[in-house]
């Protein structure tokens, strides 16, 4: 936490979401991963996800790695404005793909 005049300010690294006590933070669905192999699983899988919850992850890699995303089950809240429930793959610069409907995504995805 930070002391602001009269106040502060509190903030949680990624992953992570303050407490009800708006000072200590605790897990959240969200992360950092850096190894070879990992899982991505959103909050209460297999069985629905809460509302309005914001879910980030980072997958670090060197810049000559390719990366490949492999979805065993994918189901979101059908939005063709995206409103809702949405999967963005983004790159260094640039969002490589948005999923915000019931799609179908060929599996698997690789991306450098």
């Amino acid at each position: 936490c930070r002391n602001t005049v009269g106040s502060y300010v509190c903030s949680c690294r990624l992953g992570f979401v303050l407490n009800d006590d708006g000072k200590l933070c605790k897990k959240d669905c969200g992360g950092v991963l850096t190894a070879p192999t990992g899982v991505i699983q959103s909050p209460n899988y297999p069985d629905d996800y809460p509302m309005n919850k914001r879910c980030e992850w980072r997958l670090t890699f060197p810049p000559t790695y390719f990366i490949t995303l492999t979805f065993e089950s994918f189901d979101l809240e059908t939005s063709r404005t995206c409103d809702y429930d949405k999967l963005i793959v983004t790159g260094a610069r640039t969002n490589l793909l948005v999923f915000c409907e019931k799609s179908r995504i060929k599996s698997p995805l690789t991306f450098r």
